[in-house]
């Protein structure tokens, strides 16, 4: 496997590694799916 390759398999399985932790932390409080979090930490 060459190195270009070896990066973009990296790059690939960090991004689903974190949807799979976002994923989890949904389930996990029970709270639905929210577009833009960062405009709802600052309205709280």
């Amino acid at each position: 496997m060459n190195q270009r390759g070896k990066s973009r398999k990296m790059a690939l399985v960090a991004a689903i590694h974190k949807l799979i932790l976002i994923l989890h932390a949904v389930i996990r409080d029970q709270v639905p799916w929210q577009e833009d979090p960062v405009s709802m930490a600052t309205e709280a």
